[in-house]
């Protein structure tokens, strides 16, 4: 129920700044998650490209992509389709990763 309520917050904080639309180049820079020795960190970069970098503790894993912006709305493709959906501003990027929680990745 918190983590809903959470996500219900971070919804409503980025709804309330829709009136600053978010542009790639606003948003463009390298954005992290931790949680116990995992790392996942998300690059947005010109031309609408991305990196994204997963650490769980030795082992690692990489994907790139193409994302697009849609107001505050991002959607990660990856080369073999994949999709990830979420909300962006200019200092966190919310993304689904599995399940109905967002998932906050602080700007570095």
């Amino acid at each position: 129920m918190k983590q809903s309520l959470a996500a219900c917050a971070a919804v409503l904080v980025l709804l309330a700044s829709a009136c600053n639309r978010s542009t790639s180049r606003d948003i463009e820079g390298t954005y992290a998650y931790r949680k116990g020795n995992g790392t996942v960190q998300v690059k947005l970069m010109p031309e609408n490209r991305f990196q994204m970098l997963i650490s769980l503790g030795r082992a690692a894993r990489t994907m790139d992509g193409s994302y697009a912006l849609r107001a505050d709305t991002i959607t990660l493709t990856n080369r073999t389709g994949d999709k990830v959906n979420g909300l962006v501003g200019d200092t966190v990027l919310y993304l689904y990763m599995g399940g109905e929680d967002m998932v906050p990745f602080r700007k570095q």
